[in-house]
Order: structure tokens, then C-alpha cells, then sequence
């Protein structure tokens, strides 16, 4: 059945541009001067857009109008339920991207399952990706890239998929359920973060369909030599 004119398709695709590049429902109104009410009609599946308001938003997102018309993101662009922002940039249009911009990249594996060493490197390459990619990191010169080694993750991304982390100084900037890299004696992984104030302890948790992965749980004496990486922001398999 063709896709043109369903509802349903539409909206599941404007949720998706606007998750992937961070804009809510009043700023994309605001920007684009449509009335908020029959934004959120479209959102919902209760009316399609006509076809000038699908070219403006087409443009608003530097995509294709098919993109939105289209039934081509077969997977939720929210990937972590606990950690909402972690946006997976999948069957991404770049035919008419022509802004790129340079990232660190980190050419080793993070562990995705137990913690792993990662021997040090003197100097660090970069790479460049299209901005349509990043979204609101597109130029962020903070961002770093590495990728993903085990199924410890694979919930929410999978062995080699590659990911994009931001630094933060400091624990107490990390909610909990996000998804973070860090290293323990040398050893690195990635997991998602748990303070857990009533036993004293901090969780480092998998989210996996392999039940062979469990907690890894320090206690918070343990917890000192524990060295914040980066907050895991997007993933992506083009890398």
C-alpha cells in the first residue's frame, strides 16, 4: 500500500526529525509560523499536512520531502527508554547535506561488556561527519567517537556500532539511567549509571537480551578510582 497521504507515517517521521535534532513542538511552530494546534493534529495522525507545509518542513530539516511522506525509519529513534536524549541517527537522507564538521575519534573499542583495557594513544585522529547527523552536536568540538565492543548494550546499540560522547567534569552531572563510559584502574566500559544513595553504592548496569550480563557493583569506597569518560549522546552504524 503506498505511503503517500498516510497519517500515521507522517507523523512517526516528524517525531523522528524533530527527536533528531532536538526541537520540540512550540520552537518548530514558532520557526516554521504554523499554529501549534495543527502541528500537533499532524504529530498525532489526526490530519496530513498539505503539500507546502510538507516542503517546508522538508526544508526546515534539510531533507527530502519523501523523508516525511515515506515510510523509510523502520526503528524508534529513542533508543534508551531511561535515557531519552540518546538519539540514534538511522536512515538519514545526506543527498543534500553540505556541511560536515571534525570530531575526535578514538580508533579502539569501549568495552559493551565486561570492563576492558584500552591501551593509551599518544595522538588522536579525526573524522568528519555531516551536520544533518549530529544535530544539536553538529560542530561541537567536545564531541568524541569511539565504538562499541560485546552485546552488554545491544539494546540500545550493538558490537562495532559507533558512538558519540560529550565530557563532563564531574558525576554529580549524570542522572541516573544515563548512559556513560568510564574507567576503573585502567579498564574501560560502557553501561548505564546508577547512584544508589540508600545502599551506598554505585551500579553500572547492562541492558542486553544476553542474561549473562550482570550489574557491576561498587561500593563507594571502590567507587573513588572510578574516572568519568564521557555521557554517551547518539550512536550511529555509519563509522
Amino acid at each position: 500500500m503506498s505511503s503517500l497521504g498516510n497519517k500515521e507515517i507522517m507523523a512517526k517521521n516528524i517525531k523522528y526529525y524533530m527527536e533528531l535534532f532536538g526541537v520540540d513542538r512550540r520552537k518548530i511552530t514558532s520557526d516554521l509560523n504554523i499554529k501549534y494546534t495543527t502541528f500537533s493534529d499532524w504529530l498525532n495522525a489526526k490530519t496530513y499536512p498539505r503539500i507546502d507545509k510538507i516542503e517546508l518542513m522538508a526544508n526546515y530539516f534539510n531533507i527530502s520531502k519523501s523523508d516525511l511522506v515515506e515510510d523509510t525509519h523502520n526503528t524508534p529513534l529513542s533508543i534508551n527508554s531511561e535515557s531519552s536524549h540518546l538519539l540514534s541517527p538511522q536512515n538519514i537522507n545526506f543527498a543534500n547535506n553540505k556541511n560536515y564538521s571534525s570530531y575526535t575519534y578514538i580508533p579502539i573499542g569501549v568495552s559493551a561488556g565486561v570492563l576492558k583495557t584500552i591501551e593509551g594513544l599518544s595522538e588522536l585522529p579525526t573524522i568528519q561527519l555531516p551536520d544533518c547527523m549530529m544535530g544539536n552536536y553538529a560542530g561541537n568540538t567536545d564531541v568524541f567517537i569511539m565504538h562499541v565492543n560485546g552485546d552488554s548494550m545491544n539494546r540500545l546499540f550493538n558490537d562495532g556500532d559507533s558512538i558519540m560522547c560529550t565530557p563532563l567534569p564531574s558525576f554529580s552531572h549524570i542522572e541516573n539511567g544515563d548512559v556513560v563510559v568510564v574507567e576503573l584502574h585502567g579498564e574501560y566500559t560502557v553501561k548505564h549509571f546508577f547512584h544508589d544513595q540508600t545502599n551506598n553504592r554505585v551500579i553500572l548496569r547492562p541492558d542486553s537480551t544476553n542474561p549473562i550480563h550482570t550489574d557491576i557493583i561498587l561500593s563507594y569506597e571502590q567507587a573513588e578510582e572510578l574516572q568519568l569518560i564521557g555521557i554517551v549522546v547518539m550512536c550511529c552504524k555509519y563509522i
